[in-house]
Order: C-alpha cells, then structure tokens, then sequence
C-alpha cells in the first residue's frame, strides 16, 4: 500500500473515561508501534480544550513531548458562515446570519442543520424546541460527554447565565453554590481573565430560553418583546467580541497593535462617588483607547440625551480613575448604523455595522 495511512480519533477525550485505561493502551500503541511506522500519522481530537491540553499537548506519561504538530479549530467566522450557507444554497442575508450565530455560535454541525426556505427563526424552533429537534437535549448530552464532573461545569455555565457583565471568580464560585477547590479551580481553567463570562453562544441561548420551565416550547412566538431584546443585547456583544480584528479594520487600526480588554468601577457605598463599566475597549500602541459601546437594534440606534450623559459619565470616570491618560475615541457597534443627531456628533469618532463585521479577514 503506497502513500500514508491516517487513523483519526475523534472526541479523544470521551474515549478516555476514567476506569476505561484507553490513555495508556494508546500510550504503549505509540510508543511500541506506531511511533516506528513512517507511514503511520495519527490524529487526535477533542472537544474538552482544557483536557486535551492537560493530558495530550503537556502530557507527562507515556505522551509526553510526542507531538508533531497541534490545530486548533476555531468556529467559523460571519463571513465563513455565510460562505458556508451559500455553499449549501441557502440564501439569507446578514441579518438571518446574525440570529442564527447569537444562537449556535460558529460551530459547523449545528449550522448544518439549516434548510433551505427556513428562515433563522424557523431552524431555532424547529432544532431547539420541538420534540424531534436535534438540539432537544443538547447541552446536557454534550457536557456529560466533554466532563467527568458535568455537574459541576453545568453550575458554572447556570450562574454565569444569569449575569451578562460576568463575575469574578469568588462571586462566581457563591453564585454557583460551589466549594472553592482544586476541582472547582480545574472546571473554570477553561476560562480567562479576571472576570468570567460565557463565551459560547448556544449554551447562553440554552440557559436563558431552552431551560425554562415557562417556555411555550415556540421560539416564533418567544422571539420579541423585552426579554428577548435583552438576550439580542448580550449575544450580539459575545459576537463582536469574536470579530475583534474585523473591528479593528473597520476603524483603521489593523496594522496597529492593540490589546482587547475590558475594565469597571464600582463606586464607594454612600457617597457621591460614580461607578461605570466598559465591557470593551480597544488600547492602542500609538496611545489611544477605542471605548466601544455594542448596542444592537433592529434600525439605525437613537443616541438620546440619557444614553449621551450616561457615555459622558464613563468616559469621565474611566479617564478619573484608571489613571490612562491616552486620548480616548468613542466606537459605536451596531447592526445598522447610528441615526445622526447633536450628541452623535459630540460624542461618536467612528461607527462599525454588520456589513464590517462580515468582512473577509486577510
């Protein structure tokens, strides 16, 4: 037989449940046999990225340093999603794309569950909400599968589901009725920073619409009024969040470098002192700051006098008490752009739209 033979491991993580001994048959597999193949290659993967990387990439048994090359798969993007829908001749526009992606994320299989003629709406409640829908049972089957201690990961994605500005990891370790520990430390590895939020679309969406005991089980007829707008608020943010350098196109700061963060202010109970939140801001090497405000809408957004003084009072309090004394550009995220008025002009530098954020990344 010519050319290489490949034995590809899916879900290598669910293979390598505790009492099973599959790591070090495949331990001794490698190192016994195929290790001497050359025309062997030998792919693993996983879902669980904390696992693969504790137990595979730093592996220190029979595994260690055994690696020749390591891929890691990212969810597609807007503009590979609408690639991808096209692809299969499904004709949306941005704004179907975008529903669908604050509800599945980027993630292939879910995606391939559209059908031609359904509209996002329609796949939602067919897939999520409907007794024969493939993702009915999802979520739980998922994190049994991914984690040993499932329980522990689904109180952890509960209690950040209930916050959108996230916690921190004591607030979350309170909220998630957990004792603070190595196997509590373990489960939130996944994350990063020093405030935790969830990342993962469809486990945002499960939380706050698939769990509900109050449900009508129709996401057509759950799909509007203020619950469903708030929902729309956070998901749209997650999303931004993961076009960062679709962003920074937008704006023209591609070829500058700029770190991704977030930063608040709690004010002092009883006083007059003033507290503010910047979910993201932009903080760039020739000494500007990008503060972002997301806002998501079905039309060009309103900036009205309220909403103006509230970004005065952050951009106050932000320059106050972080100490930056960079100038500052206010970068309004929207769907469809901003409806210009006095306060637009005051306060707005730049504006991205979702025809930015579907832009092709070089």
């Amino acid at each position: 037989m010519r050319g290489k033979r490949v034995l590809f491991f899916d879900e290598f993580p669910w293979l390598a449940t505790r009492k099973s001994g599959f790591v070090p048959a495949f331990e001794n597999f490698w190192n016994t046999f195929a290790s001497r193949c050359r025309d062997l290659a030998i792919v693993v993967c996983g879902s669980a990225a904390a696992w693969m990387i504790r137990n595979v990439v730093n592996a220190r048994g029979g595994l260690h340093n055994r690696l020749t090359r390591r891929i890691r798969l990212e969810p597609f993007l807007l503009y590979e999603v609408q690639q991808y829908l096209q692809y299969r001749k499904i004709r949306w526009d941005q704004r179907q794309t975008v529903l669908a992606y604050m509800a599945f994320g980027g993630i292939p299989h879910y995606l391939n569950l559209i059908r031609p003629g359904q509209s996002a709406a329609q796949c939602i409640d067919a897939e999520c909400f409907q007794p024969e829908g493939m993702l009915r049972s999802e979520y739980h089957n998922l994190f049994a599968a991914l984690f040993e201690s499932y329980e522990t990961h689904e109180a952890i994605a509960r209690a950040l589901s209930t916050t959108w500005s996230g916690l921190t990891r004591d607030q979350l370790i309170a909220k998630a009725r957990l004792k603070s520990g190595g196997g509590v430390t373990k489960a939130i590895e996944e994350s990063k920073g020093n405030v935790w939020r969830i990342s993962d679309e469809f486990s945002v969406f499960y939380w706050n619409w698939m769990h509900s005991k109050s449900s009508s089980n129709s996401w057509l007829r759950e799909s509007s009024g203020r619950r469903y707008e708030s929902w729309c608020g956070y998901a749209f943010e997650s999303l931004c969040f993961k076009h960062i350098k679709a962003i920074c196109a937008a704006i023209g700061i591609a070829d500058v470098q700029t770190q991704l963060a977030s930063w608040r202010y709690a004010a002092k109970p009883s006083t007059e002192d003033e507290g503010a939140q910047i979910d993201l801001l932009l903080d760039r090497a020739d000494r500007c700051i990008n503060i972002c405000e997301i806002k998501y809408s079905t039309g060009p957004y309103v900036v009205t006098k309220n909403y103006a003084e509230q970004i005065r009072r952050k951009l106050r309090v932000f320059q106050r008490r972080s100490g930056r004394k960079q100038t500052l550009f206010l970068t309004m995220i929207t769907p469809d752009g901003i409806k210009p008025n006095r306060y637009t002009e005051e306060l707005v530098t730049n504006q991205v739209i979702l025809n930015d954020l579907f832009a092709t990344e070089v």
